[in-house]
């Protein structure tokens, strides 16, 4: 079979080992996969230029990424304790009115933002966000005063103990 102008496949028909018949597409045109960045795509090869230079080359390697930055950041603490610290602040915030919550357009981040600028002192006492000025306050201080929500429980009622008859062996 001839392929057509207009076609860059060519279908041929083949048999196959167990007797039947096949049908294959072979592309007649060159490949479009660049081969030139193909020791780039092996891992062996990456494996064998990083311990042949701890050159960590991969993390360089795709266009426009964006340079790595390694810091000593052993003071903050560890992973598991910041993510506790930060869903803590999560549940606080999500534990104050929804009209404060809605001033901060729902955004954890954004109460904290607006806590840390000494000019919005005034608006976060007014929200109960911040505590009164006391003597040398520190103007981010944070109101300690719990937030209280109302009790879900019904009142409980005290069951009286009631007196067990003593059992007569016969004595």
């Amino acid at each position: 079979m001839q392929p057509s102008k207009t076609h860059h496949d060519l279908q041929e028909t083949y048999v196959r080992s167990n007797g039947s018949m096949g049908v294959r597409t072979v592309n007649l045109e060159p490949p479009l996969t660049q081969q030139s960045s193909a020791d780039d795509a092996d891992i062996n090869i990456m494996i064998a230029r990083y311990q042949s230079t701890r050159d960590p080359i991969h993390l360089r390697m795709r266009e426009n990424a964006k340079a790595g930055v390694y810091a000593d950041l052993t003071e903050l603490g560890d992973y598991q304790s910041m993510l506790h610290k930060v869903m803590e602040a999560d549940a606080l915030f999500n534990d104050l009115p929804a009209k404060v919550r809605e001033r901060f357009r729902n955004n954890p981040s954004e109460l904290i933002t607006f806590i840390q600028d000494p000019n919005n002192r005034k608006e976060a006492i007014d929200l109960g966000l911040i505590s009164t000025p006391i003597a040398n306050d520190d103007p981010t201080t944070i109101a300690q005063a719990p937030i209280k929500k109302p009790s879900k429980k019904a009142p409980s009622k005290e069951v009286p103990e009631t007196e067990v008859p003593e059992t007569s062996d016969g004595e």
